[in-house]
């Protein structure tokens, strides 16, 4: 009977560490997401075939963030099918709007820098103006470019972070992205071979053979290219509303 006994809480006290155990084969958790990104479910039969690109919204007016945005964007994402208004085209459309000044130009600017996209009541009023079925704003949140001098140690980078809101005629957001993409050079230290000097006399600096910061281009244009991914090209919604949801 004891031996009875014994056996039972050597069972009981074994399955208990077994419950305790983490199991060594068990599914990884998922890291953080890269990007968060919105599609309207019913984005294949909103009927939209043009899209207007708002003047770009930086916190710093920087007209480089701007103008990178603006090429960047459009480089990656004029093969969706879509009709685009370019930014800078929206811009002047704007302008002459509010009698050549930018007086409108930077009234939408700053509704996007307040709440990244326009607002329900205005982007019916803009979408006319612009001749477009929906409004697209992008919102530069980051734009940071590190570098690291010949004599210090550390290693270099370029960091975007961006925001974009695509709001239709009737004022709905119809899709959303947000995220953060960043470049880094080689790691310097003070055993880097030195390969020249920029100049002679007393601002020559040793030039060094390891890559420095990567440009913004080169920095945005993958970030875009992973939003291209989950944007509903013109084509596919065009067959979607033609064939219905399958």
């Amino acid at each position: 009977m004891k031996l009875r006994i014994i056996a039972g809480l050597i069972l009981l006290a074994l399955s208990a560490i077994a419950l305790l155990t983490p199991i060594s084969n068990a599914a990884p958790k998922r890291g953080k997401a890269i990007d968060k990104i919105w599609v309207h479910p019913d984005f294949a039969a909103l009927g939209i075939e043009k899209i207007a690109v708002l003047p770009i919204a930086t916190f710093d007016n920087s007209f480089e963030a701007q103008k990178v945005v603006e090429q960047a964007f459009s480089q990656t994402f004029r093969e969706t099918g879509y009709r685009w208004v370019s930014a800078s085209s929206s811009r002047e459309l704007l302008r002459s709007r509010s009698g050549g000044n930018d007086s409108l130009v930077k009234a939408v600017q700053a509704r996007i820098l307040k709440a990244d996209r326009i607002d329900s009541l205005t982007a019916p009023q803009i979408c006319g103006w612009l001749r477009s079925d929906a409004v697209l704003s992008l919102r530069v949140d980051q734009w940071e470019r590190q570098q690291v001098e010949w004599n210090q140690t550390g290693k270099p980078f370029t960091q975007v972070q961006i925001r974009a809101s695509l709001v239709d005629s009737l004022g709905r957001l119809v899709w959303s992205a947000s995220g953060s993409n960043k470049g880094e050079g080689s790691d310097h230290g003070p055993n880097a071979a030195i390969g020249g000097v920029t100049a002679s006399g007393l601002d020559s600096k040793p030039i060094t053979a390891l890559a420095g910061a990567p440009s913004f281009p080169e920095v945005v244009l993958p970030l875009f290219a992973r939003w291209l991914e989950l944007f509903p090209a013109k084509h596919a919604a065009s067959d979607s509303a033609a064939g219905g949801t399958r």
